[in-house]
């Protein structure tokens, strides 16, 4: 990892001379119990102090990365903190020491990415965004998912809380309410006049109030569905008058702007194996697509006719479809990422390094934008023949990306707690770290502004303003 600067080492320092494990050696190797610390254990050299045993654990830890090339001295740090009580002030002093740091590494990883794109011609331009403003917004328990109008003077969040809240532009509150459990899906219509949530839940003693809900512009609740199955894919047209719905009911279904019942499609399989995973839908609402845990993309019109259908090889996780509804992706377990058409024929697959999680297809689908799990550890982006365009680096699983309407900005969410913002080019833009896992990021039309939701309970907003784009 990259030497830390002065003040940081010094603050990391300082930090960690107020913990007991370094105490004794007996007791700081007592915190390298994890997977992921257990190799480096027996390395651990020994002092005589306190002082001199911090010394020798920075530089000893500074040194080593796992085997997939994340760095050590982070993971030390999140494993320190977690031995802390949450009411307990030096867990926070951890918990932002662990962020410092780990924000000092991917802005040095980011500015080799750039170094690299220049030298081989490959980022001729790069994208500047200056006077980021960022904000903060608690919302008193885990955020699930998050959307976002078209200007982006409305933000969307859905809360393990069982509430709905909609934020303007600055974080503030325009409006809330309450949901029958927890808001694992949301979505936002380009107006920001309708707002819908599909509530869930893993919890055995927890199952009520599964199902849809609709609100007004001032949150007032328009119509529910009460469907007695967890809502894991959800999408919103933008004029806010068709949503698509999948659940671990073994379903797929297409509701009206009022709440009607277009069609229901029932999945096949045996428990895990029906659930329907994910649900997009083409700009106008006309075209729908899903993807389900029994290894099928099925593609459907408002009428509920199948246009197509592909077979992956394993449980399809992540559906996109472009605006004209004329191409479709689909990302599965088996770490495969399929391009189709509309009628489902495959135009060309590529394998990464894991699970694919997340696709994007902004436009129409001339670029696809692909996240996975944590050995992939890359955004990876691709032409529509298949061709790798650029693919940058991320700390741990990207569990969502958004993109902006015409491409030119692009944002990573993962479950190390990461926020990424890259221009079309893949040029580095923006890095924020949260305390825990980004289920969601959004982004405007115009790439003005974007939010994530975070399980560590706040919405975080982006106000990204382009001064200029800089030749190399």
């Amino acid at each position: 990892m990259p030497e830390l600067s002065a003040g940081l080492y010094n603050r990391c320092r300082n930090t960690l001379l107020k913990c007991s494990e370094f105490d004794s050696d007996a007791s700081l190797r007592a915190v390298f119990v994890t997977d992921e610390l257990r190799p480096f254990r027996d390395g651990l050299p020994e002092a005589d102090s306190k002082s001199g045993r911090l010394d020798t654990c920075l530089a000893f830890l500074m040194d080593k990365h796992l085997n997939d090339g994340r760095p050590a001295l982070p993971l030390f740090l999140a494993a320190l903190r977690d031995r802390y009580q949450e009411s307990d002030a030096l867990r926070d002093e951890l918990t932002n020491l662990y962020q410092a740091i780990q924000s000092a590494i991917s802005a040095s990883r980011l500015a080799e990415d750039v170094e690299a794109g220049a030298s081989t011609g490959q980022g001729e331009r790069v994208h500047t965004a200056t006077r980021i403003q960022t904000w903060q917004r608690p919302l008193g328990s885990g955020v699930a998912s998050v959307a976002i109008s078209a200007d982006g003077n409305r933000i969307l969040a859905g809360t393990l809380g069982k509430r709905v809240v909609c934020l303007d532009r600055d974080g503030e509150t325009l409006w809330s309410a309450e949901v029958g459990n927890q808001a694992w899906r949301v979505g936002l219509s380009d107006d920001g006049q309708v707002a819908v949530a599909a509530t869930g839940s893993t919890r055995p003693w927890d199952m009520k109030g599964r199902g849809l809900y609709a609100f007004d512009g001032d949150g007032q609740l328009r119509w529910g569905q009460d469907l007695r199955a967890s809502g894991w894919g959800l999408d919103l047209a933008r004029d806010g008058r068709t949503v698509a719905l999948g659940t671990d009911g073994h379903e797929a279904l297409l509701f009206d702007g009022d709440g009607h019942l277009l069609w229901r499609r029932e999945t096949p399989g045996f428990g895990w194996s029906g659930w329907v995973m994910a649900a997009a839908l083409s700009a106008d609402g006309q075209t729908v697509v899903v993807g389900s845990a029994n290894k099928t993309a099925l593609i459907l019109d408002r009428g509920g006719n199948l246009l197509g259908e592909h077979r992956a090889a394993a449980d399809v996780y992540a559906v996109a479809i472009s605006r004209d509804g004329q191409t479709v992706a689909a990302g599965s377990s088996d770490q495969q990422v399929y391009l189709l058409d509309r009628q489902g024929n495959l135009l060309w697959y590529e394998k990464l390094d894991d699970k694919v999680w997340a696709v994007s297809l902004p436009g129409a689908g001339e670029r696809l934008i692909v996240g996975a799990g944590e050995k992939e550890a890359h955004v990876r982006t691709f032409d529509r023949g298949g061709n790798s365009v650029w693919k940058r680096h991320v700390e741990g699983s990207v569990s969502s990306i958004s993109v902006s309407a015409r491409g030119e900005l692009v944002a990573a969410g993962t479950r190390a707690g990461h926020v990424y913002f890259y221009s079309g080019d893949g040029e580095p833009v923006h890095h924020h770290v949260a305390q825990k896992n980004v289920r969601g990021v959004a982004i405007s039309t115009d790439a003005r502004v974007a939010a994530a939701a975070s399980e560590d309970g706040h919405v975080y907003g982006f106000m990204l303003v382009p001064e200029s784009n800089v030749s190399t």
